[in-house]
This record gives structure tokens, sequence and C-alpha cells, in this order.
């Protein structure tokens, strides 16, 4: 399971890189995902990379203000702590 922040039609989810779902992703990035009784989407995931990167600073803050436990529980330091964007469709 993971916590996902939803905007534009994509879902980012900041993980370690080391869990066991990362290596899979890497090896095919299609994906389907499901909200418990909310929705089903299936579609692409990409790496983003360490989630203090610059390029990520706009996506972490939003992050930061979404989850409000991200500061204790995000482990931001560590370069294995990564966000990724999975690019979905919303199966109704």
């Amino acid at each position: 399971m993971v916590s996902a922040y939803y905007e534009d039609g994509v879902f980012y989810v900041s993980t370690d890189a080391k869990k066991s779902k990362m290596p899979e992703i890497a090896k095919n990035n299609e994906v389907a995902i499901c909200g418990l009784d909310w929705f089903v989407a299936n579609g692409t995931v990409e790496n983003l990379g360490w989630v203090k990167d610059e390029k990520n600073a706009e996506i972490r803050a939003k992050m930061k203000k979404v989850f409000v436990w991200f500061d204790d529980h995000g482990d931001e330091d560590n370069p294995n702590s990564i966000v990724y964007v999975s690019l979905l469709q919303m199966v109704l």
C-alpha cells in the first residue's frame, strides 16, 4: 500500500527505491492500482528520482502539504527516498 497525491490525471507517490515494487516497475512500468472500493486505474509509471532533487521541489512541497506526516516518515535525506509519477487511466 502507498499514499498517493492526485492532480490533473496523475498520481504522485513517494516511496523507498529499495521496496520490492520498484525493481518490478523498473522491469515493467505498466501498472494497475485501486483505491479500495473507490476506483481502479491502469497505466504507466515513471521514477522521478530522489524526492529532494531540485526538479521535484514543487511535487515535494505539495506532498508535504497534503501529507502532514511527510516530514516524520518521508526519510528525505535518504537518496533512496524517491518520487514516482503514475500516468493512469481510470476504469469505471
